[in-house]
C-alpha cells in the first residue's frame, strides 16, 4: 500500500463487492463510521483488504481505526 489514494481505491473495490456501493468522493479523512456500513460488512471489507494485500491486521488495532487514513497507517506499519 503506497498511498492513501491506493487504499481509497481498494476500499471502494471492496465496498462495491461486499455492500454494492463504491462510496464516491471519500477522502483519507472520511470517517468510516459515517459511511453507514454495518459492522459485519465492515469486517468483510477489512478481510478483503487483508486478502488483497496478503497481510493480517490485529482485531484490536482495527477497532481503533476511525478514518481511511488510520487504516492506511495501520497497513503501512504491518
Amino acid at each position: 500500500m503506497k498511498t492513501d489514494q491506493d487504499l481509497i481505491e481498494l476500499f471502494q473495490e471492496a465496498a462495491a463487492e461486499i455492500v454494492g456501493r463504491t462510496f464516491e468522493g471519500i477522502t483519507p479523512n472520511t470517517e468510516i463510521g459515517e459511511l453507514g456500513i454495518d459492522s459485519v460488512d465492515l469486517l468483510e471489507i477489512f478481510g478483503f483488504v487483508e486478502d488483497e494485500l496478503h497481510i493480517k491486521l490485529a482485531d484490536a488495532d482495527l477497532a481503533e481505526v476511525t478514518t481511511l487514513h488510520d487504516l492506511g497507517e495501520l497497513i503501512r506499519r504491518s
